[in-house]
């Protein structure tokens, strides 16, 4: 039946080595080709998780190192955490109950800034936020989101390779099926010829 997947017989006798009369040589060359691309795509796996290692252990080194510049001080909460935003238009809370406006002061300079608090705080009461060198709210990432971002650096590797060796495959796979067509265009011609 036309358009259907060949069967594991029909693979097998796809393979390069195969002795069967009907392989043409770009059949071979194309066996090979698809081979050697999913093969490489396959040793690629362990590359790829080393990689993620690396940016893994890079990113909990970052999230370290801003931890370590952070230095924490008291912040005088604007507002009662947990308000909703539709009562009180001028109040953004980004996620209700766990953050609020709050305000805060480093080296006389003054800052504005959502920061968590727990949900039953209220306007007037002081959280302690960790800050960096420039006044700024440091909120190093955790180990979780680390893995997360490392994972999936580690698979778009993969499937960034993963495409480029499936476009080569299909290149590959357009420039034979070209070169058969040519063939049978010499063949008809030939054919087409009158007898000598």
């Amino acid at each position: 039946m036309a358009g259907r997947a060949p069967d594991p017989v029909q693979w097998w006798r796809l393979q390069p080595s195969s002795r069967n009369p009907l392989m043409r040589g770009t059949d071979r060359v194309e066996a090979v080709v698809v081979t050697l691309v999913v093969t490489v795509v396959l040793l690629l796996v362990p590359v790829c998780a080393a990689v993620g290692t690396e940016t893994f252990t890079s990113l909990q080194q970052q999230s370290r190192a801003l931890a370590a510049q952070a230095r924490p001080v008291p912040a005088v909460l604007l507002v009662d955490a947990g308000i909703d935003p539709q009562v009180e238009p001028a109040v953004r809370i980004i996620d209700t109950g766990a953050s609020s406006w709050a305000r805060w002061t480093v080296d006389g300079r003054e800052h504005t800034g959502q920061v968590p608090a727990p949900p039953q705080a209220r306007a007037g009461d002081t959280v302690t936020v960790p800050v960096g060198p420039d006044g700024e709210l440091r909120d190093p990432r955790g180990g979780t989101e680390n893995a997360v971002l490392a994972i999936a650096a580690a698979c778009g590797l993969w499937a960034a390779l993963a495409g480029a060796g499936g476009l080569m495959i299909c290149g590959v796979h357009r420039m034979l099926v070209r070169s058969r067509l040519r063939v049978w265009d010499q063949a008809l011609k030939k054919f087409a010829e009158p007898p000598r």
